[in-house]
């Protein structure tokens, strides 16, 4: 259903579908959790051709009171890697590993670097500070494990869109404040860094 008035005769039949299918993220806050991310899993169709990776590999890791997954995407050349530390958007309460794959799977066949996708705990289940804990966790052991995952433990970046861009600053805050691991760098991707909107 598209808003009244909207004029889409321009778009090409992809765009127009993309513009559909995203309609419902309009009323997201107007949702209960369960159903806001039914509709984030559901998201736009959106078909790219990736190229390819080495390798693609789930792994679970020990946090605070629980467990998280991590995704690694591998480069396909020999290495070893810089290291991007993806954290998914969502407001803290939608994403997943799943909302986030195509891009991580772009970032590391583009940059040849390997991309961890992080899937911290949500809202409203593990309200703050859970999900900052895990993306500080994940951060570490990620810094802890580079040489097994091939990676260059002294390149590490953290990324993230969004309420992932906020992890990402905070895991960069945190981790200078603790006197931990070097961050390479911070790639913010609309970032929730301010509450001046």
């Amino acid at each position: 259903m598209m808003k009244r008035g909207m004029n889409m005769s321009g778009l090409s039949k992809e765009a127009k579908l993309f513009v559909e299918n995203a309609v419902p993220l309009r009323t997201l806050h107007q949702k209960n959790y369960e159903e806001a991310r039914e509709i984030m899993a559901a998201g736009a169709p959106f078909e790219a051709e990736l190229d390819p990776i080495g390798n693609i590999v789930d792994e679970t890791i020990k946090v605070d009171k629980g467990e998280i997954t991590l995704r690694i995407y591998t480069p396909k050349s020999e290495g070893p890697f810089p290291i991007i530390i993806y954290y998914h958007g969502g407001g803290w309460v939608t994403g997943d590993l799943n909302t986030s794959h195509i891009s991580c799977q772009m970032i590391c066949a583009k940059t040849e670097h390997i991309v961890i996708s992080v899937d911290y705990r949500l809202a409203p289940e593990y309200p703050f500070p859970v999900p900052v804990q895990d993306a500080y966790a994940a951060f570490t052991w990620v810094h802890e494990n580079a040489k097994e995952l091939n990676g260059i433990q002294t390149n590490i970046s953290v990324c993230g869109d969004s309420s992932g861009g906020n992890l990402a600053t905070v895991t960069a805050i945190a981790t200078r404040e603790n006197k931990g691991p070097k961050i390479n760098a911070q790639i913010l991707i609309y970032p929730v860094t301010d509450l001046t909107m």
